[in-house]
């Protein structure tokens, strides 16, 4: 039996507290670079673009959180730092070895049950076109809509000056972005390709949202995959980015009509030549 879950407001150290905005969800390092050894600071975050706030992180709501580095898997719940009532959650891991590290992170199931008009804007927003098609064909759209939905994210912080290529391989998330070249090794105005997997396959007709994670930064662009799963977006200049999608399809557990997972990656890039290309698993 799935438990119920309130998306609550948490107060913020960087951010104004209020109502949740929305269910975009990434992880946000205070810095994507680190160093061996020594903690890093990992917000978990909420809402829009430009308009982000803390989310309520307790140790219950977290099904897994890991970092996936060239030397192998670190289990990292033992970092979390769960919200108090006038200050947010936050996670302080460490990484052992140099290289590219991969922040995992999966959340519990909560339910959502939205009026007709909202959840079939929520739906088009979205771009979940199997879960609009099937109220279509059953006759559904003028019904609320039910749905249990959890959080996938992903965030890559480098240690040291060589990125490697274990940035590239799924982790094996129901629903995931996968960049196919290292983002650190971009040149400026250069484009990232990416995969996106769905239950192990690649998902085509996915929306995928790319902006920026500067404070007040617009959507920049967003794009459908192709039939292969694939999507690229263009690098307007060396900074901080977020790429998120959202996907779904029909259930009938515990009264909700549909199972939505909401994915994210986060990831920095800098100037070609900035950092030693090298490869390794």
């Amino acid at each position: 039996m799935r438990k119920n879950a309130i998306i609550t407001a948490c107060a913020g150290l960087l951010f104004l507290a209020g109502p949740a905005l929305g269910h975009d969800f990434w992880l946000h390092p205070a810095k994507f670079t680190a160093q061996k050894k020594s903690p890093t600071v990992i917000q978990f975050l909420i809402g829009h673009v430009g308009a982000p706030e803390s989310w309520p992180l307790s140790a219950k709501r977290v099904v897994d959180f890991r970092s996936i580095g060239p030397d192998g898997v670190t289990d990292q719940r033992g970092t979390i730092h769960p919200a108090l009532p006038q200050a947010p959650g936050y996670a302080t891991p460490a990484f052992n070895g140099a290289g590219s590290h991969i922040l995992v992170f999966e959340s519990t199931d909560s339910f959502s049950e939205l009026p007709a008009e909202k959840f079939n804007d929520y739906a088009k927003e979205a771009g979940l076109t199997a879960i609009l098609d099937w109220r279509a064909r059953n006759g559904r759209d003028n019904e609320p809509g039910r749905e249990f939905y959890s959080r996938r994210a992903k965030t890559i912080v480098q240690v040291g000056n060589t990125p490697t290529d274990n940035v590239s391989v799924p982790v094996g998330h129901m629903l995931e972005i996968v960049p196919e070249h290292h983002p650190l090794l971009l040149a400026q105005g250069a484009s990232l390709p990416v995969r996106v997997h769905y239950r192990g396959a690649p998902l085509a007709g996915a929306l995928v949202e790319f902006s920026a994670l500067a404070p007040e930064a617009e959507m920049l662009t967003a794009n459908r995959t192709s039939a292969d799963g694939r999507a690229r977006f263009e690098i307007p200049r060396p900074g901080d980015y977020r790429l998120s999608v959202i996907w779904g399809e029909q259930t009938d557990i515990d009264g909700a009509e549909f199972e939505t997972i909401f994915a994210s990656l986060t990831f920095s890039t800098n100037p070609a030549g900035a950092v030693t290309p090298a490869t390794g698993r």
